[in-house]
């Protein structure tokens, strides 16, 4: 389902429904760009929006399968790249992938679930026009980086859980609470390779190749 359509008519951000995205796609006002966010979605919402937008089908295809691994790919007039949210729960930790396509005049969020990023970005843009005027590629920077900082509350969350279960061990060492130390080990090692891949194949590809590929991008 495509959730919010925002396009920089030279000035503001402006929210407008989905189908009009053919017909504003035509603008030819300096600065011009489009941010579509879309959660669930459908083969029928990615093939609308490769029609109006030049998306890789094997990017699209990934789209429609998440939990895919975090990475970069580099197509030759635009980019897709996998990130992920973390949650922390009962001593489990959990994921939700978020995936961007970024060209030079758009950028598609596509998501499975709520992201708290997603929406703080929203709320970001609508107080501070002059953020969102400044391109797609700061867009996803923007995301990305509140993306980043969410992820902090959690590792809090998680250490002081540790903290309990190490006393707890010395205390009371149960089975349940045994069973909740090997339940933790797990998620450390899941995000543990989530965020070290995430780095990896997306922050660092992103912070050297990003102004290089926005400058030779054929999509107009």
């Amino acid at each position: 389902m495509i959730d919010r359509v925002f396009y920089f008519d030279g000035k503001k951000p402006v929210d407008c429904p989905a189908a009009r995205l053919p017909e504003i796609m035509k603008s030819p006002a300096k600065g011009f760009f489009v941010w579509v966010d879309i959660s669930k979605p459908s083969k029928d919402d990615m093939a609308f929006l490769s029609k109006i937008f030049p998306l890789h089908p094997l990017a699209v295809e990934d789209t429609l399968h998440p939990i895919q691994r975090p990475k970069l790919d580099e197509y030759e007039d635009h980019l897709f790249v996998v990130s992920y949210a973390v949650g922390y729960s009962k001593h489990s930790a959990s994921t939700s992938e978020l995936d961007f396509f970024l060209g030079k005049n758009f950028l598609v969020t596509v998501r499975e679930d709520n992201i708290p990023a997603v929406g703080d970005a929203i709320q970001a843009i609508t107080k501070n026009p002059s953020l969102f005027a400044r391109g797609p590629a700061f867009l996803l920077y923007l995301i990305m980086d509140l993306l980043v900082d969410s992820y902090f509350p959690v590792f809090d969350v998680f250490g002081d859980d540790i903290d309990r279960l190490e006393d707890q061990v010395f205390d009371n060492p149960s089975k349940e609470i045994l069973r909740a130390v090997f339940k933790m080990k797990r998620s450390i090692f899941s995000l543990r390779k989530i965020i070290m891949r995430f780095q990896k194949y997306a922050v660092k590809k992103i912070s050297f190749r990003i102004e290089l590929l926005l400058n030779n991008f054929s999509f107009i």
